[in-house]
């Protein structure tokens, strides 16, 4: 939406060329090339790596977000998906000069700003499936699967007896 220059990474091949066809500048299998981290920062190497990194993988990729950044560059935690306690050397953050920052959910101000950016740019979100609440199992089931491209939502409605 602002000119980012995106490197995805995903679990296979096919994810990947739909990323791409999406609009990622370049892709990586990171089944396939386990050092995700060194071969994005090659990617980018003529900006001395990647200046943002959107770490969603938690424990067991963190490291390797480290190695894709640019001196200076930023880490933004918005998961914990693969461990909540990681190991790393802390000289990598200080001698890189790199920022880690942590990112949740907002409040509703927040939240209205971001879907005003999202209206603003015309981003359309990757739906994979919606699942009506009474299918939430479903839902669940096929998030745990990890064979979809995009989001798994849960529609919720209001009951015509609701107050809220």
């Amino acid at each position: 939406a602002l000119g980012a220059q995106v490197i995805a990474t995903s679990s296979s091949d096919a994810k990947c060329q739909r990323v791409h066809e999406l609009g990622a500048w370049q892709t990586i299998n990171y089944n396939t090339t386990p050092h995700w981290g060194r071969a994005a920062k090659e990617l980018a190497a003529p900006s001395g790596g990647v200046h943002h990194v959107v770490e969603v993988g938690g424990a067991h990729t963190l490291s390797e977000s480290l190695d894709a950044l640019r001196s200076t560059g930023q880490v933004s935690m918005v998961g914990i998906l693969s461990g909540k306690k990681a190991t790393l050397e802390l000289y990598r953050i200080i001698q890189g000069r790199v920022r880690l920052k942590g990112i949740i959910v907002g409040n509703r101000d927040d939240f209205e700003a971001l879907n005003a950016f999202i209206s603003e740019h015309k981003i359309r979100p990757i739906v994979h499936e919606v699942f009506n609440l009474e299918q939430a199992n479903e839902a669940f089931e096929a998030l745990d699967q990890g064979k979809r491209f995009g989001k798994i939502c849960i529609k919720v409605t209001r009951s015509p007896t609701s107050k809220l």
